[in-house]
């Protein structure tokens, strides 16, 4: 019954020893990763693990040790072809045979939707924060010429001069109905002309 167990489709099943070698595995595992059994048995498999991997591994071993009740690993293993697979993990430690014992399934197509959408949501947030920072710094031009508007009556465009609100309103898509009227600026212009006053 344990051999038929251990050959089922679809799942992973392993047996590890604490030395560090894969001890017995199913045939679901040359599916997976491309490897003859006799390889994935005869080299470390922290060898197969992806480096980036690699601590996590090691520090889910020691885990796996501590607790009573399995919990689940994830992590990359090396195909063949040099591609990698996600692979999810369960597994218990016999310390009296000093073995691992466990299951796994493939992962990769779950792991790499998940990697994608958080890229996308990283995506989407810069662009926000840009758009964002660029209303800003578009409200702060706007407000800038709208002062200048204030005190310039018109603009110089294609070789003559037309009224700065409508060149605004034409080119710009702004609607604008401030300005100063002429009284004002006569004053103005009068002020400023004034003598300096000698000390």
């Amino acid at each position: 019954m344990e051999e038929r167990i251990f050959e089922l489709p679809v799942a992973l099943h392993f047996v590890a020893g604490f030395d560090g070698y894969f001890k017995k595995l199913s045939a679901s595992w040359e599916t997976l990763l491309g490897h003859r059994i006799e390889y994935l048995l005869s080299v470390p498999y922290l060898d197969l693990v992806h480096p980036d991997d690699r601590a996590i591994t090691i520090a889910a071993g020691r885990r796996v040790g501590e607790c009573a009740k399995p919990f689940p690993i994830e992590n990359r293993y090396r195909h063949a072809d040099g591609s990698y697979r996600w692979i999810l993990w369960h597994s218990v430690i016999s310390r009296d045979d000093e073995l691992i014992y466990g299951v796994a399934l493939e992962d990769t197509k779950r792991k790499e939707a998940e990697l994608k959408l958080e890229r996308t949501v990283e995506e989407l947030t810069r662009v926000l924060r840009d758009l964002h920072t660029s209303r800003e710094s578009i409200e702060k031009w706007r407000q800038g010429l709208v002062t200048i508007c204030a005190w310039t009556k018109q603009v110089q465009h294609e070789g003559s001069w037309i009224p700065i609100d409508e060149f605004l309103s034409k080119h710009l898509k702004l609607n604008l109905t401030h300005g100063i009227c002429d009284e004002a600026m006569d004053a103005f212009n009068a002020e400023i002309e004034k003598p300096a006053h000698s000390p």
